[in-house]
């Protein structure tokens, strides 16, 4: 996350909780740092640009299954949703959309500052609680 920090600093960044959960994060370094480079230099460019889903290009370019955002019952709890809402030097993002890694149930959630112009990691690791896992507490 340093490399990347400075190195793609001016198209992405990492929150405090981001970085704070990359030191339970069991994703294998090599994907992690596919993840990083990818969403600093294709998704980047496809959410600044005028593609009608950057995220279906995003998959289609780099092979790498990206999801929007939550299911429509996780966006129906209030509760669940504010672990969505992340904050980012004094902005708030949204950090729904996100890659997974269903096999080891861990994600990498992230958004996109209107305010910096570029992609901002909000979380790293253990899925974060959504209406189906919820039930299995």
């Amino acid at each position: 996350a340093m490399y990347f920090k400075s190195t793609f600093g001016d198209k992405l960044g990492f929150t405090d909780y981001a970085m704070r959960s990359l030191k339970d994060c069991t994703i294998p370094p090599s994907d992690l740092w596919r993840i990083f480079y990818t969403l600093a230099t294709v998704m980047n460019n496809l959410i600044v640009s005028d593609n009608i889903d950057p995220y279906k290009e995003f998959q289609r370019k780099t092979g790498i299954c990206c999801s929007r955002g939550e299911g429509q019952m996780t966006r129906k709890d209030k509760v669940l949703m504010r672990q969505f809402a992340s904050q980012y030097k004094g902005e708030e993002i949204d950090i729904e959309p996100h890659i997974t890694f269903p096999r080891i149930s861990q994600s990498i959630h992230f958004g996109y500052s209107n305010a910096e112009q570029k992609i901002v990691i909000g979380h790293c690791g253990e899925h974060l609680e959504i209406y189906s896992t919820q039930k299995r507490k």
